[in-house]
């Protein structure tokens, strides 16, 4: 498993000179996340092409952006978080209150993979279809690292998954996504 240092590219939200919209896009999630709630890290990044099933990752449009702070260990009060939701090449909604850490994540480090290069991932694996959903997450289990799930389905992967720190695509029917690659 690949070991993750916490630097400036891993809370800065955009590369400088970004011209990706979604980098854009999460950028400006970011800035407008952070100006009510400071220190604020990206936890999770759901997002979903409306119009159904693509291989046009510009199609992906509606994004939900999750963020939560750090946990402390003195803390016994669920870790404050906050929710935005935002249109690829359009408005980025306002940040609404929530838990920060969820489904067992922790905060996203980069990331360094958009999820277009994910997407070129795949189909250089030769596993591309359409895909209706995609989600970066870094799971808090230490046997999985920070990745990209591309699916059909709203509530998990279908088989592939991408690794952020490498590219690289793994089979999950396979069972350790750490050990089986397309």
């Amino acid at each position: 498993m690949a070991q993750h240092v916490d630097t400036e590219t891993a809370t800065s939200p955009a590369r400088a000179g970004s011209s990706d919209p979604w980098r854009d896009l999460y950028s400006r999630a970011t800035k407008k996340t952070r100006a009510v709630y400071p220190g604020m890290r990206l936890v999770t990044a759901f997002g979903y092409a409306p119009d159904g099933p693509t291989e046009d990752m510009s199609r992906f449009t509606h994004w939900i952006f999750i963020y939560g702070t750090p946990p402390s260990p003195v803390e016994t009060a669920p870790d404050l978080g906050a929710y935005i939701e935002a249109e690829l090449g359009g408005a980025v909604g306002e940040p609404r209150k929530g838990h920060g850490a969820w489904l067992g994540n922790m905060p996203v480090e980069g990331p360094r993979l958009t999820p277009a290069d994910a997407f070129e991932a795949i189909k250089r694996a030769g596993k591309a279809h359409p895909f209706q959903y995609i989600s970066l997450d870094n799971p808090l289990d230490p046997a999985l690292e920070q990745r990209y799930i591309l699916a059909n389905r709203s509530a998990g992967p279908d088989q592939w998954v991408v690794h952020d720190a490498d590219g690289k695509v793994y089979d999950l029917t396979k069972g350790d996504p750490d050990h089986h690659t397309a």
